[in-house]
């Protein structure tokens, strides 16, 4: 079976996709390669963020996830 990403618009296999019990077919709405790219901009945009949470600051971590559930729209797994 295949499947448009929502995001690149691009018609790819289920397999190109992060499984996820709500979506259509069992899967995300975004493709991997989307889901990726997204995360790293976020990451290549903070620095700062990521040099602070290196450095001890353990409640970071929750705002990581809700930045990057914000960049993905509420798609991104936060496993």
């Amino acid at each position: 079976m295949r499947k448009c990403c929502s995001k690149c618009g691009k018609d790819k296999p289920l397999l190109e996709f992060y499984r996820c019990k709500g979506g259509k077919f069992g899967v995300r709405s975004w493709c991997k390669e989307c889901d990726k790219t997204s995360t790293q901009k976020w990451l290549a945009d903070n620095p700062d963020k990521i040099a602070e949470y290196k450095g001890g600051k353990d409640k970071l971590f929750g705002f990581f996830v809700g930045q990057v559930m914000r960049a993905s729209q509420g798609k991104a797994n936060p496993k």
